[in-house]
């Protein structure tokens, strides 16, 4: 008997969600505005400014210690 109200309600399996969830993220990440930029240069910091934040120098803004 189709429709009875004690059969338990259909879940999708863990793995057709997972499956779903990357096919989505994957399609985002190729329409995004900034796909390809992670190798751009920084216009607003001096190759100086690079160069010290590549060495792990920072760039002296924090608060100082009392």
């Amino acid at each position: 008997m189709h429709g009875n109200v004690t059969d338990p309600p259909v879940m999708p399996s863990p793995a057709l969600i997972v499956t779903l969830i990357a096919s989505a993220l994957a399609g985002c990440a190729s329409l995004s505005h900034y796909a390809g930029m992670e190798s751009r240069d920084i216009k607003a910091l001096s190759p100086k400014d690079v160069e010290g934040l590549m060495a792990g120098r920072g760039m002296s803004m924090a608060l100082a210690q009392r």
